[in-house]
């Protein structure tokens, strides 16, 4: 199959539907796709290996007629690790796009079709969180929400109570990954 028919893939994370779907769309489509290795893709609670992925995407956009990125695989390791502030810093996910424009400046006649995920609501349970407490935050989140509509004050103190209910480093985590990812996703629109 010439290059023409064919795309290179960076998935969210190696789930199925994240990415065996994917493949399998593109096919019956008529595209050979090419995807990185599993193991570099992560699992669950392990990070992809971003840097390895945006190696293996800038030499195989090349040969490949256009490309499907996953902001939230290059910039953070995966969808799962994009919920959670602590592990990769707002410097540290811009540097691992730093390959999109490596890709384009490389191959400048070469489409890109980057996408991002919004930050779901609440965090998924992981291993370092003590407990699980995605119900509480996403309770919380809402409440949060919910206040800063005109004649809503009077959750302020529903808000308070469940908050005191969630550790506070939870809180700062869940605050400071959704800040990162929107400052990504301006980043990624300019």
């Amino acid at each position: 199959m010439n290059a023409t028919k064919t795309l290179s893939f960076v998935p969210l994370d190696y789930r199925p539907f994240t990415c065996y779907t994917a493949v399998q769309i593109a096919r019956i489509g008529g595209f050979r796709i090419d995807v990185p290795e599993p193991g570099r893709l992560g699992h669950y609670f392990i990070p992809g290996d971003s840097a390895a992925i945006g190696d293996w995407w800038a030499r195989k956009a090349a040969g490949t007629a256009a490309s499907v990125v996953a902001v939230p695989m290059l910039a953070y390791g995966g969808l799962i690790a994009s919920r959670y502030g602590g592990g990769i810093s707002f410097e540290q996910a811009q540097n691992g796009l730093q390959v999109i424009k490596r890709v384009k400046e490389q191959n400048p006649d070469h489409k890109i079709y980057a996408f991002d995920a919004i930050t779901r609501l609440t965090t998924s349970p992981f291993r370092d969180y003590p407990g699980n407490y995605s119900g509480k935050i996403r309770e919380w989140s809402i409440l949060q929400d919910k206040m800063t509509q005109p004649g809503m004050e009077h959750l302020k103190a529903e808000c308070e109570a469940v908050k005191k209910t969630i550790p506070p480093q939870l809180i700062d985590d869940y605050l400071k990954a959704r800040e990162r990812n929107f400052a990504i996703n301006k980043l990624c629109h300019k």
